[in-house]
C-alpha cells in the first residue's frame, strides 16, 4: 500500500479521475474489503471538474461538494458494501433504471413503512417474492438502507448510481434552483415533499429561508420530521416545519408564503381545484407558485397521471393564477406562477 499513497497524493491538484485509484487497488485483490474501503475513502480527495454555476447561490457547489464528502466518510465498509451490491445488481442485467427502482423501493419500505429485513419476510409475503426474484439479499437491503442519505442523493439524479458516487451533471438542479430565486428571509413552502431531498439540497444554498414541508401520509410526515432534525444537526443553516396536510387542503397558515413549490405531485392532487384553492390562500398577495413537472408530451411512458401542458396551465390558470414564464428542460418543465387578486 505504501506504493499506492504517494501517486494518490500527487494526483489531488489535478482533475485526473478517480478510476485510477480503483485500477491500483485491484493489484490487492487479495484484501479486496480494504481495497474498496481505502478507494471509496480517498474518492473525496479527488476535486470533480463541475460544469454547472450557480450565480445565485455561489456557495450551493462548494458546500454540496462537501456534503458528499462527509457522507463517504461516515463509513467506508458500508459503503463498500453498497458498491458491491450495485456491482452484483449490474452483472445480473439491472440496467440503471432498474438499479434506481430497486434503491426507491427498499429505501421506501424501511424508512417511510419501518419494515426490516424480516418484517417484510413475515408480514409483506408478496414483496418479499418479488426481492427473491430479483435477487435482493438482507445484505442488499442493509446496504442501501445503511446509506440512506446518499442513496438518497442517488435517486435525486444529483450523484451518480456507481462507483465512485461522483457529482452527477449538476445543469439541471443548479437551473431549477435559480429559477425558484430564494431570497434570504423568503417563507418558502413545499407540497408533497416526499422523502424530504430537496429540503436538504436548499439547506445547502446557504440561503437563510423560513422552509415548510407537507405530506398527506402520516408515515411520511414522520420522516420528514427527522429529515428536520437531520438537516438542523449536520447542515444548521436553515429551520424545517413540516405539516400534515390533506388531499383538499396544505394546512399551512394562511397568506403567508412568498413562493410554493410542488416538485412532480402536482399531477398527483386528487382533489385539484380544492388543494390550489388551499395553495393560494397560503401564499402573499403578489406571491409565487412554482411547479415542477413531467409533461405528457415529454413523456408518454411512466405514470399515468401525468398532464399534458395546456391541462396544467388551464387548471392553474382559473384558480387564482396567472403564468409568468416556464422553462423546458431535459425530462421536465418548470412553470412560475404569480398569485391574482382575489375576483
Amino acid at each position: 500500500m505504501r506504493f499506492l499513497f504517494p501517486r494518490l497524493i500527487s494526483s489531488i491538484p489535478g482533475l485526473r479521475p478517480f478510476q485510477a485509484v480503483k485500477t491500483s487497488c485491484c493489484k490487492f485483490a487479495f484484501m479486496p474489503g480494504l481495497c474498496i474501503a481505502v478507494a471509496l475513502t480517498l474518492a473525496v480527495f479527488f476535486h470533480e471538474k463541475i460544469e454547472a454555476q450557480s450565480h445565485t447561490y455561489p456557495d450551493f457547489l462548494p458546500a454540496l461538494a462537501e456534503y458528499r464528502s462527509r457522507l463517504l466518510l461516515r463509513d467506508a465498509n458500508e459503503l463498500g458494501q453498497l458498491h458491491l451490491t450495485m456491482q452484483k445488481w449490474a452483472s445480473m442485467g439491472s440496467d440503471s433504471e432498474t438499479r434506481l427502482t430497486k434503491m426507491a423501493m427498499l429505501l421506501y419500505y424501511a424508512e417511510v413503512e419501518k419494515l426490516s429485513f424480516s418484517d417484510i419476510h413475515e408480514k409483506q409475503k408478496w414483496l418479499a417474492k418479488k426481492m427473491q426474484t430479483e435477487g435482493i439479499t438482507e445484505t442488499d437491503f442493509h446496504s442501501v438502507v445503511s446509506n440512506a442519505q446518499l442513496v438518497s442523493l442517488i435517486l435525486e439524479g444529483v450523484i451518480e448510481n456507481k462507483f465512485p458516487f461522483k457529482l452527477e451533471r449538476l445543469e439541471k438542479l443548479v437551473t431549477e434552483l435559480n429559477f425558484y430565486a430564494f431570497e434570504a428571509g423568503e417563507k418558502i413552502a413545499e407540497i408533497g415533499a416526499g422523502q424530504g431531498t430537496f429540503a436538504v439540497l436548499v439547506a445547502l444554498t446557504g440561503e437563510e429561508v423560513e422552509y415548510a414541508i407537507t405530506e398527506i401520509k402520516p408515515a411520511l410526515v414522520s420522516l420528514l420530521a427527522l429529515k428536520s432534525d437531520y438537516i438542523l444537526s449536520e447542515i444548521g443553516s436553515m429551520q424545517v416545519d413540516v405539516v400534515l396536510g390533506d388531499k383538499s387542503a396544505t394546512k399551512l397558515a394562511q397568506g403567508y408564503y412568498d413562493k410554493i413549490i410542488c416538485r412532480q405531485s402536482f399531477h398527483h392532487f386528487s382533489k385539484r381545484q380544492k388543494m390550489l384553492r388551499s395553495i393560494w390562500k397560503s401564499i402573499k398577495p403578489g406571491g409565487l407558485l412554482f411547479l415542477n413537472e413531467t409533461t405528457v408530451e415529454q413523456n408518454k411512458s411512466g405514470c399515468s397521471k401525468r398532464m399534458r401542458d395546456e391541462q396544467i396551465l388551464r387548471h392553474v390558470n382559473k384558480n387564482g393564477f396567472r403564468l409568468l414564464t416556464r422553462l423546458e428542460m431535459e425530462g421536465t418543465t418548470l412553470y412560475k406562477f404569480v398569485k391574482e387578486p382575489k375576483q
